[in-house]
């Protein structure tokens, strides 16, 4: 994946319930292994270290969760999520829909613009 930052969560395993912490790998932004929390604004260095667009008002951004297991019952995972982010602040998660994972492939891009 290159350089990337992460983004700590909480995740819920649909099997057991059990809740823990998880890291989503992301490529958006100044991409130099920066740990974020949801909420936070995202940094710019305006060099090529810059994977997307500072213009772009909302992105949906692809993820990778780095836990493939629930750390309880060891169900396999969903590894895939997309991050909003608006105005540069990292809102929320959302599943990845069929159709947004179709268009980062044939495109071969990490972000997609959208309006809220």
């Amino acid at each position: 994946m290159g350089l990337y930052n992460r983004l700590a969560v909480y995740r819920k395993c649909p099997n057991c319930s059990h809740i823990f912490e998880d890291q989503i790998q992301y490529k958006y932004g100044f991409t130099r292994q920066l740990e974020y929390k949801l909420e936070d604004r995202i940094s710019w260095s305006g060099t090529s270290n810059d994977e997307g667009d500072p213009k772009i008002q909302t992105v949906k951004v692809l993820g990778i969760f780095e836990e493939e297991h629930c750390p309880s019952c060891r169900i396999r995972l969903d590894e895939d999520i997309q991050i909003i982010i608006h105005k540069d602040i990292l809102k929320s998660c959302i599943e990845l829909s069929t159709d947004d994972w179709v268009h980062y492939f044939k495109h071969n891009e990490t972000y997609i613009e959208f309006d809220l």
